[in-house]
């Protein structure tokens, strides 16, 4: 009979040993690494309503099938280990392949991969910085793709600017003007950024429609999604409870299967 202790894991132990390990270190992290830089999400509601939307279009588009994509807005992104200045906080960024799990900040060194897709809203303080300093960061941190945009074409023309990495460097990407309507192809997310008038929407090229906003979700669509929101955070919940039980039963049945074998050796030795 094997020795509990020395067993090798079930996916179920090894799943909440990971989580478990993965939280502290995300704890441990803050010290050194603050999780905020002190500056607001966004500077107006303009730009918060477009970083809400995109942040909801693009979680609509990946997390249904795809479960190892994580999706954060605003969170600090530190490039070098101990290098506090060495940070940025892109208005959205998506890593296809990494576990999505609550993060503190995301912290290149620790993590299997820079982000796939960075984006960044324009505002009147930032517009300059978006295509010039944060371009030049996302360069170097690797982020494959770069989408900047300006809702209301208020700042630069055209309003969608797009970049790819190809090497080591930025290659940039043209939008296309149609009827009125700009438009940037993403690769990284298979979507497609649309301005016009004075907002950017995001549409799947599968069905040619825009994800909707929340306003224009009927009150049934809102409560649906709500509840499926919900039901999908509790089913979350419920399953990391699960794992985290059986890796503690599992636990004590190691401690219990050495108590027992330790016992046993007073006696043999006396026979």
């Amino acid at each position: 009979m094997s020795d509990p202790a020395t067993s090798p894991e079930t996916p179920a132990e090894e799943e909440a040993r990971l989580v478990a390990e993965f939280h502290e270190r995300e704890r441990r992290s803050e010290a050194r690494y603050p999780s905020s830089d002190g500056k607001p999400m966004s500077e107006n509601d303009v730009q918060g309503y477009a970083i809400r939307y995109f942040d909801a279009a693009v979680r609509l588009r990946w997390y249904v099938d795809q479960p190892n994509v994580y999706v954060a807005s605003d969170l600090l992104i530190y490039a070098k280990e101990g290098d506090q200045a060495a940070v940025a906080a892109p208005d959205l960024f998506v890593v296809i392949g990494t576990r999505d799990l609550p993060r503190y900040s995301y912290r290149l060194w620790e993590e299997p991969k820079p982000p796939d897709f960075a984006l960044e809203v324009a505002s009147p303080s930032s517009w300059r910085r978006d295509l010039n300093e944060k371009r030049d960061i996302y360069e170097s941190m690797g982020v494959k793709e770069y989408v900047a945009c300006d809702p209301r074409a208020e700042f630069y023309e055209p309003p969608l600017r797009g970049f790819r990495l190809e090497g080591d460097a930025y290659v940039p990407v043209a939008p296309e003007r149609r009827g009125g309507v700009w438009t940037l192809h993403s690769e990284v997310l298979g979507l497609t950024f649309r301005q016009f008038g004075e907002e950017v929407r995001l549409m799947d090229p599968a069905t040619g429609q825009d994800f909707p906003t929340y306003d224009e979700l009927d009150l049934s669509q809102r409560d649906s999604a709500a509840r499926a929101e919900a039901e999908a955070a509790r089913r979350r919940a419920a399953e990391e409870r699960q794992r985290a039980a059986e890796a503690r039963v599992a636990e004590l049945e190691a401690r219990l299967a050495r108590h027992r074998a330790g016992s046993q050796h007073p006696s043999q030795e006396r026979d």
